[in-house]
C-alpha cells in the first residue's frame, strides 16, 4: 500500500505543547491496556461484543442500567451480517437515520422499525457482502446536515474495548463514484463515539481530499475528551486510494477521567496495519449520559442540499469488548 502518515513525534510533540490536560504520547507503545473495570458475558478478545440484560455501566463511577429493550445486541454490524438478528428476532443497531426520498424528510428508525432491508437505500446490506452507509446528490439535511448513520447500543465505559473496521470510500465508477473536492470543503466523518453530554465526539474518524496528493484521499482522527477545551488532531494518513478496502484499528480503554485523577484513558491507532498514534489521555465525554458509535456518511460541512454522493462501505464495523 502506497500511503504515508505523519510522525508519532511530531504528533506528541504538539500535544505536549497544549495545557496540562493535553494527550501525550504513551511510552511504549507494546505496554499491555488496563484491564476492564466491568466485565460483561458478552466480553471476548475474539468476538464482537454481545450486550445483554441487565446492562449496567459505570457512569462517572455511578452504577446506571442501559435499555437493550428486553433482547441481548450484537455489536456485528458490517459485511452481510443481518440487521435483524436471526438468534433473537430483534435488530442490533440502536438506530438508522437517513434522508427519506419518499416522504422527504429525515428518518430515524429504531426498535421493531428497523427491518433487514434498512433504510431508503441509505443504509442498507449490499449484495457484494458490506454494510453501505451513503446519502445521495440532491438529498435533504437530517439534523442540519448531510447525515446517514447506523447507531449502536451504549457503550461500556471502563473497559479495553476495540473496533475493527474494513471500509472503502465510494466505487470506482457509476452512481457511487467518489468526488474529489477541495480539501476541507466536504470532509465526511465516517466513524464516531458520541454523547449527548457534548457536541463534540470524544472519539472520531474523518475522510477527506488529500490536500498533498489531490487524486487521493486522507483520514483524520481526532479526540477530545474528559476536561479538554480543544479538538487534539492525531496523526493524518495520507495517500489512500477511493473505492479500496482500508483495515482500520482502533483500540481504547474509555475512562472519562483525568489520568491525574486515576483515569487510564488511552487511544491506539493503526490503519493497513502500521501504528498510527499511541496517546494516553480521556477518551470519553464527560456527562450523565451514554456512548454510542455511529458509522456513518456524515458531511458535517453541508448544510444546504448535498451536492455529491458519499457512500461509505463498511466491509467489517465491529465492537470487541476485551477482557
Amino acid at each position: 500500500m502506497d500511503y504515508s502518515v505523519k510522525s508519532m513525534a511530531g504528533a506528541a510533540l504538539a500535544c505536549i505543547a497544549l495545557p496540562a490536560l493535553a494527550y501525550v504520547a504513551t511510552p511504549n507503545p507494546a505496554a499491555p491496556f488496563p484491564p476492564s473495570e466491568m466485565i460483561y458475558p458478552g466480553t471476548s478478545a475474539t468476538r464482537a461484543f454481545i450486550a445483554a440484560d441487565p446492562y449496567v455501566l459505570n457512569i462517572e463511577g455511578q452504577p446506571i442500567t442501559a435499555p437493550l429493550q428486553g433482547k441481548a445486541r450484537s455489536y456485528d454490524f458490517g459485511g452481510d451480517i443481518p440487521f435483524v438478528n436471526p438468534a433473537t428476532k430483534a435488530p442490533d443497531p440502536n438506530v438508522l437515520q437517513a434522508w427519506d426520498p419518499t416522504t422527504r424528510l429525515g428518518t430515524n428508525l429504531s426498535g421493531g422499525l428497523i427491518l433487514n432491508k434498512g433504510l431508503t437505500d441509505r443504509v442498507t446490506k449490499m449484495a457484494d457482502g458490506s454494510l453501505m452507509v451513503r446519502h445521495v446528490a440532491g438529498d435533504g439535511l437530517l439534523g442540519g446536515t448531510g447525515r446517514s448513520s447506523l447507531v449502536s447500543f451504549a457503550v461500556p465505559p471502563r473497559t479495553h474495548v476495540r473496533w475493527e473496521m474494513v471500509v472503502a470510500f465510494g466505487e470506482a465508477s457509476g452512481a457511487n463514484q467518489w468526488a474529489l473536492t477541495k480539501y476541507d470543503t466536504h470532509p465526511v466523518l465516517f466513524w464516531e463515539l458520541k454523547s449527548p453530554n457534548t457536541t463534540t465526539p470524544p472519539l472520531s474518524a474523518v475522510v477527506d481530499t488529500d490536500q498533498y496528493a489531490p487524486s487521493k484521499l486522507c483520514i483524520k482522527f481526532q479526540v477530545k475528551g474528559g476536561k479538554a477545551l480543544t479538538l487534539t488532531s492525531l496523526p493524518t494518513v495520507h495517500n489512500l486510494p477511493v473505492a479500496t478496502n482500508i483495515p482500520i484499528v482502533v483500540e481504547a480503554y474509555l475512562d472519562e477521567r483525568e489520568p491525574a485523577d486515576g483515569g487510564k484513558g488511552r487511544i491506539k491507532l493503526t490503519v493497513n496495519g502500521v501504528l498510527v498514534a499511541d496517546l494516553t489521555g480521556p477518551t470519553l465525554s464527560r456527562g450523565p449520559n451514554f456512548h454510542f458509535t455511529n458509522f456513518s456518511a456524515y458531511s458535517y460541512k453541508d448544510t444546504v442540499t448535498v451536492d455529491n454522493t458519499r457512500a461509505v462501505f463498511f466491509r467489517q464495523a465491529r465492537l470487541l469488548v476485551l477482557p
